[in-house]
Parts: structure tokens; sequence; C-alpha cells
């Protein structure tokens, strides 16, 4: 099963901060589904590998942190530096 994430919309803005703002969100949105489907036997936590670029680093890095099981692994490809607004939480 292969689950694509397509937050474009929400990442369009020439303010960085606030693309960055918004990916706790989705990436709480997406953790409250992949739990969701767990729940309904439809999906193995150890098999779940999350893949981000960029700022969909910092999305799967809360995925991770809000699912109910750990994940198989998650990947940060050339990740973003930390976001100003939320950057605390992560030192």
């Amino acid at each position: 099963c292969r689950i694509f994430i397509d937050w474009s919309k929400s990442s369009q803005t020439i303010n960085y901060g606030t693309a960055a703002a918004r990916t706790q969100s989705i990436g709480y949105f997406v953790a409250s589904q992949l739990n969701w489907m767990f729940e309904i036997g439809q999906l193995d936590f150890d098999l779940v590998s999350i893949i981000g670029f960029s700022l969909g680093g910092h999305i799967g890095g809360f995925i991770g942190k809000s699912t109910r099981f750990l994940l198989n692994s998650i990947v940060a490809l050339d990740p973003a530096g930390k976001i100003p607004s939320i950057a605390h939480k992560f030192d």
C-alpha cells in the first residue's frame, strides 16, 4: 500500500513561515488517518515508512510523533532547517 500526500496547495505561498507553520497540522491530520486505518485493520505500522522532501521531512516527523505506534522509518530528504515558530519543541 502506498499513500501519497499532496500538500501543494498548503505549501504554495511566498512566505516560508506560513508554509512551515502548516506542516504541523498536516502531519497531525495524516497521523489521525493512519491511526484510523490501523484501528479498522487496514494498516500495519511495522510496514509504514514515511519519506518527505524539505518541509515534507518535517511533516513526516509530526506524523511519527502523532501515531499510536512506532513507524518502520522516517526519511527526510534534504530537510528544511528549523521552523522558527516551533523550533523550541525540537531542542
